[in-house]
């Protein structure tokens, strides 16, 4: 099993290594990292920034070195910053030349490595075993001669493999999945083992947090049956920006340290690389707080997959359940109130609220003591509550801990079956609670539909959205839950709780409710100002609900990560943008100054377009 228990928090044994004067993985604290957005040639510029980002509470920061020709530049910013911040790890990000990556291993005292371009890529869609494994010897060779310099510098590698730049060769035998990702990781990770090295640390990322998990679970068990163990990276990459990024940053990270996964962490912003830092540290605040919870009981009731998405058998209760997307429960609101764009599903309000059924889209909920059976509202009990209740045709709520499910309970949910289940936590570990409560359904054999009710209190927006995305995340990229309720008696908004319940629906792509953006967060390759012109995508695009436009600096993982996407946009040169549909190159190397009028006229050709 990729973690040691579902339901209590239990780090995943990885070696302590070191990283200049830091350590991370084995019992060391979660290291948070970002990545510098600057030109390498400003080095003013990039040394500033670096010195921002310490200051703002990275352990570790990253530098984009694009060419041979940026060596220098980086030996500049390393002799500021030595004159600064000498005890500070600093990492080079090396892409399509191993001979950069020599070269900078000299200066900082981390190198990151892509698998997937660490070494030429052959013009071929299909291998021949030969040429396979012709292609292993060269990469083990140039990688030998990294690790041999490394070793001799006392310096670290982060063999870092992206969904959106695996190698044709990889692709060819593997294709664009979770195996494929966690193979091209594992090659590098066996010559490194051969070659007795173990200053190594690994990273499986993609924009769609689904992949990411999984792929980081499998690369987890792979690890432990080979023997192979490695600290362990994480991060959704192109995440984006504002509330989005944040979402899917949390709902992807937060699930696998809630596991026990990640030794290190960042998060992928299109924004400032300040601005991921607070987001992060919130992220493992959070979980420290889950980590320090009372031990819950375990079990060992198959109820998911976690390699593979696969949505939990339930029936169907009206709109909940089935096939149904997952649906959304807001708690009590004021009549006056107006949503900026969605509307929940059902309300959980009194029953003179209820009475006055102020809009016809929305189901109302009340408490049982106050329902009335001649109103379409319907009634939300307790266990004791509906044992006693005998309208066994109505419709109905009730409210449950994993400790009320009693063969009692569930032999007359399944005999009626017009139940769904609102599953609660009392303890701060409310997914081990809740994973409990599938477990024992699942013991059970019970398919009542269930939405998970996630309370909260705080009048930190940003507090409530990354605890709600953690909180919530296992539950719906392993499909088992029907809807979500998240109550905060603090926030007075309420319908800021609604736009954060279908923002995770939409990252976890359960329930597509406007346009995806995948944005990647900008680097020292990116030569227009990529923060501009997503804002100028989304403000033209943001109404185009269930399109998935990629906005990408640069080609390093730009066609990949745009294959899942219906529409690209990416950096090709200086000022310079080609444009994607799906897969396909229509225009390239066109003027940044018109790249976005030209996408919505690309939009407009193939029929996607809708008016504002």
């Amino acid at each position: 099993m990729y973690c040691k228990s579902l339901f209590n928090y239990n780090r995943f044994p990885t070696p302590s290594i070191g990283v200049g004067d830091l350590n991370l993985g084995g019992s060391e604290p979660i290291r948070i990292q970002t990545m510098t957005n600057t030109l390498l040639s400003d080095t003013s510029k990039t040394t500033e920034q670096i010195i921002s980002c310490f200051e703002n509470g990275a352990d570790m920061v990253r530098i984009s070195v694009p060419s041979i020709n940026d060596i220098e530049n980086l030996r500049e910013i390393m002799i500021n910053l030595r004159k600064i911040i000498f005890d500070k790890p600093i990492i080079a990000d090396i892409h399509f030349n191993p001979q950069i990556a020599l070269k900078s291993c000299d200066l900082v005292n981390k190198v990151r490595i892509n698998p997937g371009n660490f070494i030429k890529n052959k013009n071929l869609e299909i291998y021949t075993d030969q040429q396979y494994a012709d292609e292993l010897n060269e990469i083990e060779e140039k990688l030998s001669e990294l690790i041999d310099k490394c070793m001799k510098n006392k310096r670290a590698i982060r063999v870092g493999t992206n969904h959106g730049s695996l190698s044709k060769r990889i692709i060819s035998k593997y294709g664009n999945t979770i195996t494929g990702l966690v193979q091209s990781s594992i090659e590098y990770l066996e010559i490194c083992k051969k070659k007795d090295f173990k200053n190594v640390v690994v990273s499986i990322k993609a924009s769609n947090p689904t992949i990411m998990i999984m792929a980081n679970r499998l690369l987890a068990e792979e690890m432990q049956k080979r023997d192979l163990v490695f600290p362990i990276h994480i991060g959704v990459t192109e995440a984006g920006n504002g509330q989005e990024g944040r979402v899917k940053s949390a709902m992807g990270i937060g699930a696998l340290l809630l596991d026990g996964i990640g030794d290190t962490i960042r998060v992928s912003l299109t924004e400032n690389p300040e601005n991921e830092l607070p987001v992060a540290q919130k992220i493992v605040d959070h979980i420290k707080t889950i980590a320090n919870s009372e031990k819950l009981p375990e079990s060992d009731a198959n109820f998911f997959n976690p390699y593979s998405f696969s949505k939990r058998d339930s029936y169907q209760v009206e709109n909940i359940g089935g096939n149904n997307v997952p649906v959304v429960i807001l708690n009590s609101f004021d009549k006056e109130i107006y949503f900026d764009e969605f509307l929940p599903d059902y309300v959980f309000c009194s029953q003179i609220q209820a009475a006055d059924s102020w809009i016809s889209d929305v189901s109302s909920i009340v408490e049982y003591k106050e329902w009335d059976e001649n109103t379409k509202n319907i009634p939300i009990m307790n266990v004791q509550e509906y044992l006693i209740f005998n309208k066994n045709e109505q419709f109905c709520f009730v409210r449950a801990n994993y400790k009320d499910l009693s063969n009692k309970l569930i032999n007359k949910i399944k005999k009626i079956k017009n139940v769904v289940f609102i599953a609660e936590a009392e303890t701060n570990n409310k997914v081990g609670e809740l994973r409990l409560f599938f477990a024992k359904l699942a013991e059970f054999e019970c398919k009542a539909p269930v939405i998970i009710k996630l309370k909260y209190s705080t009048k930190d927006i940003n507090e409530l959205l990354i605890k709600a995305s953690i909180d919530s995340s296992v539950f719906f990229i392993d499909g088992l839950t029907d809807g979500i309720y998240i109550e905060d008696i603090e926030i007075e908004n309420k319908e800021t709780i609604t736009d954060i319940s279908f923002e995770i629906l939409q990252a976890a792509h359960r329930r597509l409710v406007k346009t995806e953006f995948i944005s990647c967060p900008s680097c020292g390759r990116t030569h227009f100002d990529i923060e501009e012109v997503t804002e100028k995508v989304k403000k033209s695009m943001s109404h185009l609900k269930g399109l998935k436009i990629a906005v990408m600096g640069c080609i390093v993982n730009g066609p990949g990560e745009i294959a899942d996407a219906d529409y690209g946009y990416i950096g090709s040169g200086k000022h310079k943008v080609s444009l994607y549909k799906g897969k396909n190159l229509v225009k390239k190397d066109i003027s940044d100054e018109i790249a976005v009028d030209e996408l919505v006229e690309l939009i407009k050709k193939n029929g996607d377009w809708i008016e504002p």
